[in-house]
């Protein structure tokens, strides 16, 4: 920045403070003629480097353009990381001299626009009926930046926060808030037509209804001061009961799309032999290509060993009704609370795939594994072949790369769709 300004430390420090990035420096021209022709030159530049300290920026090297330039001096300096945050902390809530320099929170009561980034339409309400939520006014995209109306305006209502409970201004993720217009609250209802989502504007306004509720995805601005990772923290149980149910609101028709049967999909009926894998990414020769998939061993071993488990129980049971007494009463309870714990734990698991009609992936199997497996640590293969069936389909499972079919002895099943041509069943073991 030129030097003739009286105040030039002072206006760097200013300007630096609101748009420089962190780690960012400064560098400023000083002309001591034109700040003060009564003082020596080293007197001048003196002061300006201390003004730069004061606004805690740290010097770090002063170069004067002799001869070339009398009286004439360039000063780079750093920006103290705690002068930043303190600037910021301080200009929080109040606008400086022009808008771009305004650093404002969402706070609640706040008025404001809603706009559409792809388009720079705003989110207006009218007093018409909406096309599906015949109770409610259609809310639609409307005007721009210069060009709207009072419909175009949302007062922030926040209901509270997952981390802090009650707070006066909105947080990223964790603060949940509603959107009230003039005569309505903004609302959204799933799921119509096609399975989409209608946002409405509901007359009721009432505060307790959940599909009001907003919140803040994601905010950036390097102005502000890095936010604690501590405070994105959500409470588990909270998130589990809305994941589930999520989950459940989205199978509530139970009735797979059609253009979500692929190849990626599988069937109930697939999972305990293994009849298909699932293609995790690109298959193409020049991409690392990963394959879903269990050890064979282990997944075969699981259900055979829950079959043999069955037959020994009836086995057991058939010889108990004999008086055959091949335990003790404490070891056949043992037995036979083992047994159920395993056999319950996996069909509860297994049996409602059977029953809904959602799409189904090979990893819904996976908790259903975990109690097959059961069985399978009295009946199932020994260490030796589990560890060299892991050694041998490695590869598929952190990464194959190079053409596929050059990776042999993979596809122990016609089905598995490893290899890009479906012919292919060749196993060199």
């Amino acid at each position: 920045m030129p030097g003739y300004p009286s105040d030039t430390a002072r206006i760097v420090v200013y300007n630096a403070l609101h748009f420089l990035k962190d780690g960012g420096h400064v560098v400023i021209s000083i002309k001591a003629s034109c700040m003060d022709s009564t003082m020596p030159a080293e007197t001048v530049f003196a002061a300006e480097v201390e003004k730069l300290r004061e606004g805690q920026f740290k010097p770090f090297e002063q170069v004067t353009l002799e001869p070339y330039e009398h009286d004439h001096a360039m000063v780079s300096g750093d920006c103290l990381p705690t002068a930043r945050q303190a600037h910021l902390a301080a200009s929080i809530g109040s606008c400086f001299l022009f808008f771009p320099l305004c650093l404002w929170v969402l706070k609640d009561d706040d008025t404001i626009r809603l706009s559409h980034v792809p388009t720079g339409r705003n989110l207006a309400h009218r007093h018409r009926t909406a096309p599906l939520s015949k109770l409610n006014y259609e809310v639609s995209g409307y005007g721009n930046l210069t060009v709207g109306d009072n419909h175009d305006y949302w007062q922030v209502e926040i209901v509270d926060d997952t981390k802090r409970g009650s707070v006066g201004q909105v947080h990223s993720l964790k603060t949940r808030m509603r959107f009230r217009g003039a005569v309505c609250a903004l609302r959204t209802l799933c799921c119509q037509g096609f399975k989409q989502i209608e946002v409405s504007c509901d007359k009721e306004n009432n505060k307790e209804d959940a599909h009001t509720y907003w919140n803040m995805e994601s905010h950036w601005n390097d102005r502000f001061p890095t936010g604690d990772m501590k405070l994105y923290k959500s409470p588990f149980l909270r998130d589990f009961w809305h994941l589930n149910v999520a989950i459940m609101t989205s199978n509530n028709a139970l009735i797979p799309d059609p253009d979500k049967e692929d190849i990626l999909t599988s069937k109930p009926f697939d999972w305990p032999f293994f009849h298909l894998g699932l293609r995790m990414c690109g298959w193409g020769d020049n991409q690392i290509k990963y394959y879903f998939m269990g050890t064979p061993v282990v997944w075969w071993g699981s259900t055979i060993g829950l079959v043999v488990a069955l037959l020994t129980f009836a086995v057991y049971t058939l010889r108990w009704q004999r008086k055959y007494n091949d335990m003790d009463a404490r070891e056949w309870d043992h037995f036979l609370y083992v047994g159920k714990i395993a056999f319950f734990g996996w069909a509860f698991h297994y049996v409602p795939f059977l029953i809904m009609g959602c799409v189904t992936y090979l990893h819904h199997y996976l908790p259903t594994l975990y109690f097959a497996d059961e069985h399978d640590c009295v009946w199932g293969p020994p260490v030796d072949p589990c560890r060299d069936v892991f050694w041998r389909f490695s590869g598929v499972a952190f990464g194959n790369d190079g053409p596929v079919n050059e990776h042999w002895g993979l596809k122990w099943r016609k089905t598995w769709n490893i290899y890009n041509n479906l012919g292919i069943d060749r196993w060199d073991g």
